[in-house]
């Protein structure tokens, strides 16, 4: 579910002000596409954008147009039509290497850049340090977790929306689970139901009882199906 250029520009100002406060030159935001914790959510946060594939980067400053790079022409387009951010570019070389050559761009040789050092790898980090030695890398993902966790009423209501989504897709559950109808099939049916609701995507964990991994226990499988150890 999208938000608008409204929630777009209140999410860029409070970044902005954690740019202005802690005297940053830029605010490098990784993303990809495992599901995890707080630390995959920064990127999206501020773009808008889903990641369907890999790792995508953006870069914010304070006074010019924050950057987007994006791994495929397909990616790029999507990240265009669905983002807040309007400079979305493919990449042409490694990841880092564009996002180094964009730094120098726009001067970015000397003071603090944030970033989240969850995210960063290792040997980007010891390529920054060598092509931009007056950066100091800084950790600002504590701030724009602050920054997530107070939500706006446009938030709030698209929570309220998943809420009605989860429910319906129970309730959907619940008249298509009968004998003889596979697991599969009752998941089609919570994505049908999540997805003609305005759900941009659908992800069901099947639960098939308690698994055992032993000689001593059953498998958790029909009897005429192999059980892998």
């Amino acid at each position: 579910m999208a938000f608008t250029e409204k929630e777009r520009e209140r999410r860029h100002q409070a970044i902005d002000q954690i740019l202005k406060k802690e005297q940053l030159k830029a605010i490098l935001l990784i993303g990809d596409t495992n599901v995890g914790p707080e630390f995959y959510g920064d990127h999206r946060y501020y773009t808008n954008n889903r990641i369907i594939f890999y790792r995508q980067a953006v870069v914010v400053f304070h006074n010019s147009a924050p950057v987007l790079f994006a791994g495929s022409e397909i990616q790029r387009e999507a990240a265009f039509r669905r983002s807040f951010v309007r400079d979305c570019r493919l990449i042409q070389n490694d990841l880092h290497v564009e996002l180094l050559r964009l730094l120098k761009e726009r001067g970015v040789t000397e003071g603090k850049v944030g970033v989240n050092l969850e995210m960063l790898p290792t040997a980007w980090y010891h390529h920054f340090k060598k092509e931009l030695p007056g950066v100091e890398w800084v950790e600002t993902h504590p701030q724009i977790m602050q920054i997530r966790t107070h939500h706006s009423r446009e938030e709030n209501d698209i929570f309220r929306k998943g809420a009605i989504l989860g429910d319906a897709g129970y309730e959907a559950a619940l008249k298509k689970i009968r004998p003889g109808v596979t697991e599969y099939e009752i998941a089609a049916e919570i994505e049908y139901h999540a997805r003609s609701q305005g759900a941009e995507d659908h992800f069901t964990l099947i639960g098939s009882g308690k698994f055992s991994f032993g000689d001593d226990m059953p498998c958790p499988f029909p009897t005429h199906l192999p059980c892998e150890r």
